[in-house]
């Protein structure tokens, strides 16, 4: 096989959605890192990602779309609390894992009966997700236990030969993967992976770098009655002030840990 570079105009972007819908494997910028993506839905396009990143078939993939309200198509709940966050920080490197439907294989979901969402910000991602029409299940686009790349050429070293195409997008904004969240309940996330859009109070460095920490989740300022708030929202981001949109940015005032 041999991998095409494509650009990122309108021409190149239709090959890489037509790429996608025939079921084939492409790299493709997001602003945390290059991907890649391939059908989600589609067990055989999924089981050739692994493939060629030399994966392990129980490592879940991140299923990528070009609204947070497609996810209703692909998972059987979707919490209040879910839509809030995703109000906010969607399109951005905010991953929310919901139970799925039958639409997402196991292959793709690791075995599990859950499923990671998110939107992403870059428009060239963006673009080739809607112009498919299709999840596209976008792991970091590097052979497993690799640096993630950044690049498009960074990924036709790594995956030339097994891919069929490789989207140059330019350089990757934040060179880190998404932050991945689980809703515990009403007002409560498990982080599962802290990525890129979030930062921490140092306080509590050592506990999120072991994921063993619970957020109890108030979106906007005050206390949670129950003694149990641990952040103050910064209202700036995505609210229209001058915060970046794609970091959450959180004060902490309390943690509880959950034991392993």
């Amino acid at each position: 096989m041999d991998t095409v570079l494509l650009s990122a105009d309108s021409a190149d972007i239709t090959i890489a959605a037509e790429l996608i819908k025939n079921g084939e494997i492409v790299g493709i910028p997001t602003e945390t890192v290059y991907g890649l993506g391939a059908d989600a839905s589609n067990e055989e396009a999924v089981r050739g990602i692994f493939a060629a990143k030399g994966r392990p078939a129980d490592n879940p993939l991140i299923v990528h779309l070009a609204d947070f309200s497609d996810a209703v198509k692909y998972t059987t709940d979707i919490p209040e609390l879910a839509y809030r966050l995703a109000e906010r920080f969607c399109p951005g490197p905010l991953t929310i894992v919901l139970p799925k439907n039958e639409k997402i294989p196991m292959v793709t979901s690791g075995g599990l009966d859950t499923v990671g969402i998110r939107v992403p910000s870059h428009p060239v991602m963006h673009r080739i997700i809607a112009e498919s029409g299709r999840p596209i299940a976008a792991p970091s686009a590097n052979t497993s236990g690799y640096p993630s790349p950044t690049s498009a050429q960074h990924v036709m070293r790594d995956m030339n030969g097994k891919v069929a195409a490789v989207v140059d997008g330019g350089e990757s904004k934040f060179g880190v993967e998404s932050t991945v969240i689980a809703i515990e309940d009403k007002n409560t996330v498990r982080i599962l992976n802290r990525g890129q859009s979030m930062r921490y109070d140092k306080a509590c460095t050592s506990l999120h770098q072991t994921r063993k920490c619970v957020l109890n989740l108030q979106l906007g300022s005050g206390v949670d009655r129950g003694g149990r708030f641990v952040e103050d929202h910064n209202r700036r981001i995505g609210n229209g002030g001058t915060g970046n949109r794609d970091q959450l940015a959180l004060t902490l005032r309390k943690v509880r840990t959950v034991r392993a």
